[in-house]
């Protein structure tokens, strides 16, 4: 058999597995718990993949030498480890494409069944592993075959292979990086962009000066739903089609509505991740302090100086690479990452775009740089807005019929903001009559704020709905989470009820809850994330100008938001109908746990209830809810006859010293006297770093040195160096 046969085989064998990879990938991302189930058999194939390159690129290389035949039957022969891997390789993709159920909503792939068991999959990875050796071996033999050619061609194949096994390593540490991506992001904003809108950026001489420079920076500034998203989304996609080696793009959209894309080091980290992804060289040995972080078992970095240099070094591994960065000012620390940016452009050599409000608190260095106001550009932007309306109005057949009058009465008082065109668009869109439409319009309020108005206008005069619409804002300015639609559905009928009434089987209709809060939220059908429409509704909520008149039971806050939902959280563990499926698990050290099967919210619950309740403000208002709340709980706990004092171990991990000493006051809590076992709230304020407690409670009489016999403390335990330290000065102190 010649070399060209098995090069042919050789492909075969990747073309397989790259196959079988991107199905895997797909459940992965598809399914919450596939992800670790499908990494150790990705990277199997990943490994074998790597060294079947090698060796087709060897056999390319050396197909001139003359190499024994034999060097070459192991790629071909059906008996061979080698073939037989590719036949394993064949029944399993085989395997996968039966089980596999792929729907289609709006060409997005939607969650789909895990097909194979845990079981199933770790006999695959055994499976697998067995012919690495024999394939390691394959490439091993072929290089000796023609190791004068080799030597020859300064070890080219030595290189390449090396290069190859490498690639695993360097998936790994994609991953390990964890970065924010922004691609559906990207596509949504993206989607918004009517057909011949923003060309007007792309044409002008600015942008074409930035595009052709090699060390540039733009920003484009505008008010807030000026459309400065979209138009970014332009720039992305014009300079994604005209990516070439060399000049690689990475992006990233700041964006209220998710935590992790409000912070600078996410923002960084991203780039520098894009930018490490779509190097062409191994860029391992020049990142080595990266790569021994990852060995040494640390997470990825967040100091920002720390990923600055990272990112300066990506920059550098490329010709004229570009970075785009969309609402700087929806990060909160824009000032820190402004600075980081005004460096860039001095000490880097890439095109750096961005979108902001203005943003006086940025740095002069910053402020100084290229800038486009759309402010400036106003015939521009009302060509566009024109469009945009009147393909938004052709929709709607009760308002083409008014679109002469519709179209110039939006453009007169739109003022440059997209939103506030919306905003109206939607509202004229439940219009019933052509009276009604003339109303709307004879109607139309100034900006956006006035805008808003008049919707919690609307709304505040209908009791149900404005129950619902005061609920929905409160959920989603506070969580600490993107929030599911059944999360929140479920939620705001919990707020809505007290927990005595709440039944848990009936809720309000999904209808009910996004059609009440009108053009103020937006719902992902795709990802299923419902959330503030844009970043000037939660911007307007924390305005001061709501804390008076009739709307002010809309005004929120952060400290506001926050002690809500932690007593929502406390309220929630004690519901009759959900207390006894959960136990608090308390001799695991787990503090607050649940068991058995979650609803959305008491899942949230679970999860971040402690958190809130841990950022809780101190006001005379908000100790005495939590109080009642934590009370309630108590009382729940014990009619499920849950002892010792749950309560008191649940505050003594996540609370403050105001709100323990507070709760300890009340005459039927537990007497820390009482308290002779190894279930001390001492015990608990330790394991959770809970140090301001935990001195709160030895103030208070607890013994550590009784902790210390009775907990069995090791020195791996959680806070053993507190405790050391606590035990120091003592001269019968415990060795740990």
């Amino acid at each position: 058999m010649d070399d060209l046969s098995s090069a042919t085989a050789i492909i075969a064998i990747i073309e397989t597995g790259a196959s079988i990879i991107g199905d895997l990938v797909k459940y992965s991302v598809s399914l919450k718990n596939a992800k670790k189930s499908c990494e150790g058999l990705i990277e199997e194939i990943e490994l074998i993949n790597a060294l079947a390159r090698a060796a087709e690129e060897s056999v390319r290389k050396l197909s001139t030498n003359t190499a024994p035949d034999t060097s070459y039957q192991c790629w071909i022969d059906p008996k061979s480890p080698v073939m037989r891997y590719k036949s394993e390789l064949d029944k399993f993709m085989e395997k996968l494409s039966q089980k596999q159920d792929v729907g289609r909503v709006k060409g997005v792939i939607r969650r789909l069944g895990w097909p194979e068991k845990e079981s199933e999959i770790k006999a695959a990875i055994e499976s697998f592993e067995r012919y690495i050796k024999h394939l390691d071996l394959a490439v091993a033999l072929e290089s000796s075959d023609a190791l004068d050619a080799i030597s020859k061609q300064g070890e080219e194949h030595g290189i390449l292979l090396k290069g190859a096994i490498d690639g695993s390593e360097l998936q790994q540490m994609y991953n390990w990086m964890d970065a924010v991506n922004c691609t559906t992001k990207y596509e949504i904003t993206l989607g918004q962009r009517q057909d011949e809108t923003c060309k007007w950026l792309l044409d002008s001489k600015r942008y074409s000066d930035w595009c052709s420079s090699r060390n540039a920076f733009l920003r484009v500034c505008g008010k807030p739903g000026a459309g400065k998203s979209v138009l970014i989304s332009t720039v992305i996609d014009s300079l994604s089609t005209t990516e070439i080696e060399g000049d690689p793009l990475a992006y990233f959209y700041c964006d209220f509505r998710t935590d992790r894309s409000t912070h600078a080091f996410e923002v960084i980290r991203s780039l520098l991740t894009q930018l490490l992804w779509k190097s062409k060289d191994n860029w391992l040995p020049v990142f080595d302090d990266l790569v021994d972080r990852k060995s040494n078992g640390s997470p990825p970095p967040v100091d920002l100086e720390i990923l600055y240099q990272l990112l300066l070094k990506a920059v550098r591994l490329h010709d004229r690479p570009v970075l785009v960065i969309d609402a700087l000012d929806e990060c909160n620390d824009y000032v820190k990452l402004t600075e980081l940016l005004a460096r860039l452009h001095n000490e880097g050599s890439c095109r750096v775009f961005c979108t902001s409000r203005p943003l006086p608190d940025a740095p002069k260095a910053f402020s100084n740089l290229p800038i486009i106001h759309l402010h400036d550009m106003g015939d521009e932007i009302l060509c566009d807005m024109k469009l945009h309306i009147e393909k938004e109005v052709a929709k709607y057949d009760k308002l083409s019929d008014l679109r002469d009058e519709i179209v110039p009465s939006l453009l007169k008082k739109a003022d440059g903001m997209f939103r506030w065109v919306q905003c109206q668009l939607d509202r004229l869109s439940c219009c019933r009559t052509k009276s009604n439409i003339q109303e709307v319009l004879a109607t139309l309020p100034r900006g956006l704020y006035k805008t808003y108005d008049k919707i919690l206008s609307d709304i505040n005069k209908k009791e149900f709905d404005r129950q619902i619409v005061k609920s929905t804002l409160l959920w989603l300015v506070g969580a600490l989470q993107p929030l599911s639609l059944r999360l929140l559905v479920e939620a705001v009928t919990f707020d809505m009820q007290s927990s005595e009434r709440f039944s848990g089987d009936e809720f309000l209709s999904n209808e009910d809850v996004l059609n009440v809060c009108g053009s103020l939220v937006s719902y992902d059908e795709e990802d299923d994330v419902v959330s503030l429409s844009h970043f000037s509704v939660k911007e307007y909520l924390f305005d001061d100008h709501l804390c008076e008149g009739v709307l002010s039971r809309y005004h929120l806050s952060s400290p506001i938001s926050n002690n809500r939902l932690a007593k929502l959280c406390i309220d929630h563990f004690g519901t009759p109908q959900i207390i006894p499926r959960f136990q608090i698990r308390f001799s695991h050290r787990r503090g607050l746990g649940f068991v058995g099967d979650l609803t959305p919210l008491a899942k949230y619950a679970e999860d971040f209830g402690s958190h809130h309740f841990s950022r809780a403000v101190e006001t005379e208002e908000s100790l005495h809810e939590l109080m009642q709340s934590l009370l309630i709980l108590r009382n729940a706990c014990r009619a499920h006859s849950m002892e010792p004092d749950m309560v008191l171990n649940f505050l003594a991990s996540w609370g403050s010293p105001c709100f323990l000493k507070t709760y300890l006051k009340d005459p039927q809590t537990i007497r820390l006297t009482n308290i002779t076992d190894g279930n001390s709230p001492l015990a608990y304020a330790i394991r959770y770093g809970n140090y301001a407690c935990a001195e709160a409670l030895l103030n208070l009489g607890l013994d550590i040195k009784l902790l210390c016999r009775q907990w069995r403390i090791k020195s791996y335990t959680p806070g053993s160096s507190y405790i050391r330290w606590r035990l120091q000065s003592s001269t019968t102190a415990l060795k740990l």
